[in-house]
């Protein structure tokens, strides 16, 4: 495989799996794993972590997780030892990927997608944080009221409350 159809693997199809980082260091490591000359890949090549590292402005514990993702989804073998990582790249699983699509519309379906799911994780943060208020209300109205709880009420009792409560 070529520099060039290394590069444009990475560009076409990786980034439809990676996004940022990851794939701005994968695109890193081709272009060190190919030496000026040489039309093959298939090299073991070493370099420390730190120049990684500072090529993708990334810190130690992100540079692990991508190493353990990258060795996981079976694009090479990676080992460091003393502060410099060992790795030959196998690009081979990248040609099964679908290429990445760039038009409009997949753009704003993936961006709906995410913006769907960050309303609903959202949407269980504000419950969780009404529901506390709730127990802190009915801790403190049993505190006024002279009423001895033995722990916070659970949401069930607080419903059990606030339908009594409505009915009187």
């Amino acid at each position: 495989m070529t520099k060039k159809e290394a590069k444009s693997l990475i560009k076409n199809n990786a980034a439809g799996k990676y996004r940022g980082s990851a794939l701005l260091m994968l695109s890193h490591m081709v272009d060190a794993s190919f030496a000026p000359g040489e039309a093959n890949a298939a090299r073991t090549r070493g370099i420390k972590d730190s120049t990684l590292m500072g090529w993708v402005h990334i810190k130690e514990a992100q540079f692990r997780k991508l190493l353990k993702r990258f060795e996981a989804d079976g694009l090479g073998e990676f080992s460091r030892k003393n502060g410099k990582v060992t790795y030959r790249l196998n690009l081979e699983p990248l040609k099964k990927l679908p290429a990445a699509s760039k038009s409009k519309e997949d753009i704003k379906a993936r961006n709906a997608d995410r913006a769907a799911k960050a309303r609903a994780a959202y949407a269980a943060q504000r419950k969780e944080r009404e529901l506390a208020k709730v127990q802190q209300f009915f801790v403190a109205l049993a505190r006024e009221n002279s009423v001895e709880l033995l722990e916070a009420p659970s949401p069930a009792q607080l419903l059990a409350w606030v339908l009594a409560l409505k009915k009187s």
